[in-house]
This record gives structure tokens, C-alpha cells and sequence, in this order.
């Protein structure tokens, strides 16, 4: 008895194992590790304050000299990752029957989650995209290729988010051409786990065209061989993967 109680006083006394967690964006922290799992980790600093960290911001653990390996799940986990996306909007141009007509679009980007250990989607994507013109059953209809940049602005479940996309659209309509594309996003971003989230934002788009448009000017509407740019508004929603 007096043994197990001895031992046991001596295991109270000794001091607990220091550890320095180094995150991703260059910030370190010194303390006593509390809890880990395959997703998060709790340590009390030396100030006694305690912080939570996602085991995806931890760029690496140590105790003294010795190297704490992540998880296996962690390891094992690339950086490849995809956003794909629905669009609704609502399209204008110089063009007839292109006064304020819906639009809608579905696209795909692939690339990497981290670009830099910066937290920031990079990728390249394509999709497809309609617009319906008002007038003699005719539509738009559009093939983009961009890169597509997406920035989750903290590491909280749910988060604001901004997103860029630039590229060239070619147009499946032989009476136009397409041209260059840029569009600028702002919304939410729900996290479903480390790795998937969705989101919800507003977008808004300007996209070159050239063909058969319409010019209006004191003397009235004339149709005209040129260029010129659909302006588009809507919502965008998202699944990053």
C-alpha cells in the first residue's frame, strides 16, 4: 500500500511534458498539450490560457528535441480540392433581346486548398453557361475556362468568404463570339468537416461578346458589327470538396 502511494505521489510530483506548436501561419505557442484527436488539439500556454487549433492549421508539434507526428488521417491528407458551383443571375448587354434576361451556369474548379500554407483555393476550372433571349426563341450559350481564386477570411464554422474567377468564354452561338471573363464573389462558408464546406454568396460578372449588337443614341436603336460587355447580378452556391 505504502508503495502504490509512494508511487503515486512521486507521478503527482513530476512535472508535465512542454510542448511548442508551430501553425501554419508562423505563429508558435508553448505549453502542455491537454487533448488530441484526428481533428483538433487543446493546449494551456505557459500563461495558463487555453487554445483550440485545427489539427489543418498545425504545421508541426515538438517536446523539447523530439517531434510529435500528426495523426495518421492528417498525413495522409492532400491538398488536391474542388468547388463546384450553381449560378442564378440576371444578364444585360447591347444586344437584342438581352435587355435583363435570366442566366444560369454550373462550374467546376479543381486545384489546391493551400496555395502557399495560405489557406487559399487556387484551381482551374470550365463549366457551362445559358442565357435566353427574350425574342425569336434564341439563347447565349457559353464554354469558360478560368482560374478561379476562393479565400475563407478566418478558421470559424462559419465564415465570410471572397472569390475571384478570370478567364475566356467561347461562345456555342455562331452569330457571336465570346471573350474575356471576370467575376468577383462575396458570401458565407459553412464548414461541414476539415475538408468540405458550402457556401452562398453574391456575385457579380462582366463578360466580353462580340457580334450583332444594338446602339441607342438620340436618333433611336441601331444594329451594329462590334462588341460589347453582359453585365451579370446573381447568387452563387457552392460545394468545396
Amino acid at each position: 500500500m505504502f508503495i502504490l502511494v509512494a508511487a503515486t505521489s512521486v507521478f503527482a510530483q513530476e512535472p508535465s511534458v512542454k510542448s511548442t506548436v508551430y501553425l501554419k501561419n508562423g505563429t508558435v505557442f508553448n505549453g502542455e498539450i491537454l487533448m488530441k484527436s484526428a481533428d483538433v488539439m487543446v493546449m494551456q500556454t505557459d500563461d495558463g490560457r487555453r487554445y483550440q487549433f485545427q489539427m489543418s492549421e498545425i504545421d508541426r508539434v515538438e517536446q523539447g528535441q523530439k517531434r510529435v507526428e500528426k495523426p495518421e488521417s492528417e498525413e495522409k491528407q492532400s491538398n488536391f480540392s474542388g468547388i463546384l458551383e450553381i449560378n442564378g443571375a440576371f444578364a444585360k448587354a447591347a444586344i437584342e433581346g438581352l435587355e435583363f434576361s435570366p442566366q444560369f451556369s454550373a462550374n467546376l474548379a479543381l486545384g489546391t486548398r493551400d496555395m502557399l500554407k495560405t489557406k487559399t483555393f487556387v484551381g482551374i476550372g470550365t463549366g457551362f453557361e445559358l442565357i435566353p433571349l427574350k425574342y425569336n426563341n434564341k439563347e447565349l450559350a457559353f464554354i469558360p475556362i478560368f482560374v478561379q481564386i476562393s479565400k475563407t477570411l478566418n478558421n470559424k464554422p462559419i465564415s465570410p468568404f471572397i472569390g475571384l474567377k478570370s478567364g475566356y468564354s467561347f461562345n456555342l452561338n455562331k452569330e457571336y463570339k465570346g471573350g474575356v471573363l471576370l467575376q468577383l464573389t462575396s458570401g458565407v462558408n459553412v464548414k461541414l468537416n476539415n475538408y468540405k464546406s458550402l457556401n452562398v454568396g453574391i456575385f457579380g460578372k462582366i463578360q466580353e461578346v462580340s457580334g450583332t449588337i444594338t446602339e441607342n443614341n438620340e436618333y433611336g436603336s441601331f444594329t451594329k458589327q462590334g462588341s460589347t460587355k453582359i453585365i451579370n447580378v446573381g447568387i452563387s452556391a457552392g460545394f468545396a470538396f
